[in-house]
């Protein structure tokens, strides 16, 4: 019940549904509260609404919430997603490994549409697909507060050339993203080949980690030329991507 608790941290501490739930009551009244790590502590649907409720939605100083592993579903993931309204003033969140799915993806999109605060997103090893990874990215755009998002694990295989070539929405060319994490993403060839392309019309995006995603010799040309074309890369993470023997790469490192 104290008042005064600007930290609390507490991941993996077996708390459950209904120990979220009290928490949530318990720190309704906290309006010194800036961080707050609940990480594997399987809260539930049930759980992220108390906390979207009674914490994320009031709390005047609440900075950073992690709520990773946390079985939040798409139910849980829609509550936290409407509570990003104006008077949020979130800026760090972390809903990795969540079960989320489609649904849960595109809804949480539209939140960040309402939210002027938020600076980092991660959404990692959530199989939202194609579609929702398209309406995040687009809200990015859109909201122009958000700097970084993790999307590690968010399996799109060859529906991440249509992410990133779609023309009506040019994600990238006036995004105000710095970094973008995205490994075992299976985007292969196309889908890498694909972000390159785009990625010549950025101005923003400084560090980029494509880890661990089949990108191939193809791409790895695409991702030269990207190099060769002053694009605003500063910090580049393509490990394991079997690039074979690519001259032009080199050429531009």
């Amino acid at each position: 019940q104290s008042v005064h608790l600007m930290e609390l941290h507490l991941p993996y501490c077996g708390l459950g549904e209904t120990g979220c739930v009290r928490l949530a009551d318990a720190l309704r009244d906290n309006t010194s509260l800036s961080i707050l790590d609940l990480a594997g502590n399987d809260a539930g649907a049930q759980g992220a609404e108390e906390l979207a409720d009674k914490v994320i939605t009031h709390h005047p100083n609440l900075k950073k919430v992690d709520l990773a592993n946390n079985s939040l579903l798409s139910s849980g993931t829609i509550k936290i997603g409407e509570a990003l309204h104006a008077r949020c003033v979130l800026e760090h969140l972390n809903l990795r490994s969540n079960d989320i799915t489609m649904e849960g993806g595109r809804r949480f999109a539209e939140g960040l549409l309402s939210n002027a605060s938020l600076r980092t997103v991660d959404f990692s090893n959530n199989d939202v697909g194609a579609l929702a990874v398209s309406e995040l990215l687009m809200a990015t755009r859109l909201n122009t507060g958000i700097h970084g998002l993790r999307l590690d694990g968010v399996s799109l295989g060859v529906q991440g050339a249509v992410v990133f070539h779609d023309n009506d929405l040019v994600l990238f060319a006036d995004s105000c993203l710095t970094t973008l994490r995205m490994r075992r993403c299976n985007l292969g060839s196309v889908g890498a080949a694909a972000l390159f392309g785009v990625l010549q019309d950025n101005s923003c995006l400084a560090r980029l980690d494509l880890g661990w995603n089949d990108i191939g010799q193809i791409a790895g040309e695409a991702l030269a030329e990207c190099l060769a074309d002053d694009c605003s890369l500063r910090a580049l993470d393509v490990s394991d991507n079997r690039l074979g023997d690519q001259s032009k790469f080199g050429e531009r490192m």
